[in-house]
């Protein structure tokens, strides 16, 4: 870590990515609840991309080349298009908290997927050690027990979001041979656009437009799309870029256990969503593998 970065600026950041993200779970199960799953995602991405791409923009003087928007619309799809567009449709069907449980198997799926490729990297026995548990733990979450009656997940959402997972998580390994502008916000942005332009194909086709009567949106729901996009998308993004270049991706890969803990929390004390025993002892394990995996390198 560079000895100029304040110890403040660290902590605010980390508290970004931590709970801001951890957060998001909570506040996209409230705006589903009055806006059809994929026109949330594709509202989010939108306002947030714009945004961020016309910041960027001013700030460094620095334009995309053509090559920049066809890498970077194509990570969005399959990041946040794919990605989180799985995630809020499982939602309709599974607690915000354990879908973030669902969704921390990522690390370990980039692993797998980084070990599998042409010429990747074996991920060494600590890292296979994390896997082996990591998938115990998603087979006591989501495996025979829950399919012959503990019904703590949705089989159906539970596949939805393992789909969406793998598919962030091939985006992420095939995606550090993308080209991409040299400023890491205007990239993010050009993947912010990419997921809400494949949203909103995917909400048109879906019909959702005509199933929304916008006097009729709960304010919340149109409250917690503005909190995803400004602070979900804008605020924690930036903090996780500017983290990239100051802190061990050790520290910053914390993220991956520390966001479901804060989404179960939250999903229990603000939507009474209700926790067995079974996933409790689930979550534990998958963790502990998470933090295998993320602790295999500096």
């Amino acid at each position: 870590m560079p000895a100029h970065v304040s110890r403040a600026k660290l902590f605010a950041a980390f508290a970004a990515i931590y709970f801001i993200w951890g957060s998001t779970y909570l506040f996209i199960k409230f705006a589903i609840a009055g806006i059809p799953p994929f026109m949330v995602g594709a509202s989010r991405f939108l306002l947030a991309g714009s945004v961020l791409y016309l910041w960027a923009r001013l700030s460094s003087g620095v334009k995309p080349e053509k090559q920049h928007w066809r890498d970077g619309i194509m990570l969005g799809v399959f990041l946040l298009g794919v990605g989180n567009g799985c995630v809020v449709w499982a939602e309709q069907h599974i607690a915000s908290g354990i879908t973030a449980l669902i969704v921390a198997i990522v690390p370990l799926l980039v692993v797998v997927i980084d070990w599998l490729r042409p010429g990747g990297r074996h991920p060494g026995s600590s890292a296979l050690l994390g896997i082996v548990i990591g998938l115990a733990g998603m087979a006591l979450l989501i495996g025979p027990s829950a399919l012959l009656g503990a019904r703590d997940v949705d089989p159906l959402g539970a596949v939805v979001l393992f789909t969406g997972s793998l598919s962030w998580s091939a985006a992420t390994v095939f995606g550090k041979r993308a080209r991409v502008p040299p400023v890491p916000l205007l990239a993010s942005a050009i993947q912010l656009l990419g997921g809400a332009l494949f949203l909103t194909a995917v909400s048109l086709i879906a019909g959702e437009p005509a199933r929304v009567q916008l006097a009729e949106i709960p304010s919340r729901a149109l409250l917690s799309v503005l909190y995803l996009a400004l602070f979900g998308s804008i605020v924690a993004y930036s903090a996780y870029s500017w983290l990239l270049r100051v802190a061990t991706p050790t520290k910053i890969a914390t993220y991956a256990y520390v966001n479901p803990i804060v989404a179960m929390f939250l999903g229990w004390l603000f939507a009474s969503e209700e926790m067995s025993a079974r996933v409790l002892m689930a979550a534990a394990i998958v963790l502990a593998g998470v933090a295998l995996i993320t602790r295999r390198r500096e």
